[in-house]
């Protein structure tokens, strides 16, 4: 899943400022419950074990697309 093109447009702007003042860039990445709890009529929250893989897997493809640039 390719990055959103605001995302990497915030992205190269941060890089362009840390690598202009020798700086370091910390990314923090929030992944809301919502993604991945699932709630029921009955007030019960459960996670699906598949959804929370597919949360994951996607969080680390940023992750390894970020920090590659």
């Amino acid at each position: 899943m390719p990055l959103r093109t605001g995302l990497t447009r915030w992205l190269q702007a941060a890089l362009d400022i840390a690598r202009t003042f020798e700086g370091h860039l910390t990314c923090l990445q929030v992944t809301p419950y919502d993604s991945f709890i699932m709630g029921d009529p009955f007030g019960g929250i459960y996670a699906l074990p598949t959804v929370v893989e597919q949360v994951q897997k996607t969080a680390e493809e940023h992750r390894r697309r970020i920090e590659a640039r």
